[in-house]
């Protein structure tokens, strides 16, 4: 275990955030939307799985829940009928009527592929009513962090905080037992 008092938390807790791994387990009663679209990007390879407080609950469920925060969501069906609309348009024209239809084809493919929903989102998150969980743990597959800072840009990168980095195997493995306890707590 290795402490650090330093305003540059980021560094370790985002070299946990992006290390290879299944699973990220984080409690942080405070988390801002910086952090929260950059657990939305992980969540696209990783299950990440955040215990918050009811100020920050809201904002990321709505992260968990998105396809891509602000992103307008449009239906295999709609692309599907306007790429007919667009080739049927094209068929009135006879010059080059082939290439337009294997044109279309192929804009099809790719506005489908393009504009379709992303892999179902694997962002959960969760809080504990009736109590503040004021905690901070970070926890990846071989590498776990607590201490003073909250998953906001100032509590990584502007204020002095406290971090404790443990690498022992049986240590990361009790703190995934006691995030697992406060999970299933824990409600949606």
């Amino acid at each position: 275990m290795r402490a650090i008092s330093t305003e540059s938390s980021y560094k370790a807790v985002d070299k946990l955030l992006f290390s290879k791994g299944r699973n990220l387990y984080i409690i942080s009663p405070f988390v801002s939307e910086y952090y929260l679209k950059m657990l939305k990007r992980l969540s696209s390879r990783k299950n990440v799985y955040l215990i918050t407080s009811e100020s920050s609950y809201s904002k990321a469920v709505e992260y968990a829940g998105s396809r891509l925060a602000g992103t307008p969501k449009i239906s295999h069906a709609a692309i599907v009928a306007a790429t007919v609309a667009l080739t049927a348009l094209a068929k009135q024209y006879m010059i080059a009527l082939l290439a337009i239809d294997m044109l279309g084809i192929w804009a099809a493919f790719f506005t489908v592929a393009m504009l379709s929903p992303k892999r179902k989102s694997r962002m959960h998150v969760k809080i504990v009513r009736g109590n503040f969980v004021h905690e901070k743990v970070y926890i990846g597959e071989n590498r776990a962090i607590t201490g003073s800072a909250n998953l906001t840009y100032s509590g990584m990168h502007k204020n002095t905080e406290r971090i404790e980095i443990i690498d022992d195997k049986k240590e990361v493995k009790e703190l995934r037992r006691h995030f697992e306890d406060m999970w299933h707590k824990a409600v949606s």
